[in-house]
C-alpha cells in the first residue's frame, strides 16, 4: 500500500484497491468488502489511522476473520509458525533439488 502511495494514490484511493476493488472482483458489488448490513467482510483492527499515515495499515491490532478474532498475539504466533513452515518447504526443496542433480 506504502507503494501505491508514492506512485501518486491518496491514501484512501490505496486502501480502496486493497479491500473493495478485490471484493467488487470476487463476489457481487456491495455484498463483499464493505462495512454495510448484510455484506461480508472480514476486518483488521489497526492502532492508528491509515487515511492520515498508510503505514499504519503495519500496525495490526487484531483481526476479524470468518467471524473469529484474532488479537495481536495470536496473529504473532500465526505469523511465526507461517515463517517456519515456509523455510520448511523451501529447505525441502533445496534437498530434493540438490538429490535430482
Amino acid at each position: 500500500l506504502e507503494q501505491f502511495v508514492e506512485a501518486g494514490f491518496t491514501t484512501a484511493e490505496a486502501l480502496r484497491a486493497a479491500t473493495q476493488a478485490p471484493a467488487d472482483f470476487h463476489g457481487p458489488r456491495g455484498l463483499r468488502g464493505r462495512v454495510v448490513v448484510g455484506a461480508k467482510a472480514d476486518l483488521v483492527m489497526l492502532a492508528a489511522n491509515p487515511l492520515e499515515r498508510i503505514s499504519a495499515t503495519r500496525q495490526i491490532e487484531a483481526v476479524f476473520k470468518d467471524g473469529i478474532y484474532f488479537d495481536a498475539e495470536e496473529i504473532g504466533r500465526l505469523e511465526a509458525y507461517a515463517r517456519q513452515q515456509s523455510r520448511s518447504h523451501a529447505l525441502n526443496a533445496r534437498l530434493w533439488l540438490a538429490l535430482l542433480w
